[in-house]
């Protein structure tokens, strides 16, 4: 939001795909805390496709930070 006005937009989906990715993060780690604490963890659970799910949009969304897209003033 703050960055509309000076970036332009530019990075508007990018923002995005990082949001989205710690939003994937916090519901992961919320989960496995859960059934840590409940006893019912295992390997392979959801929680873990929640991290593997947001770790890639966060990595997806920073490796399409460009510099190439920053505005060329020189």
């Amino acid at each position: 939001v703050l960055s509309h006005g000076f970036l332009g937009g530019k990075y508007k989906w990018v923002v995005y795909m990082l949001f989205a990715g710690l939003v994937f993060q916090y519901f992961g780690d919320f989960w496995y805390t859960l059934s840590n604490n409940n006893g019912t963890y295992f390997n392979g659970y959801w929680p873990d496709v929640l991290y593997t799910v947001g770790l890639f949009l966060i990595s997806w969304a920073v490796a399409n930070i460009a510099p190439d897209n920053i505005s060329k003033k020189q």
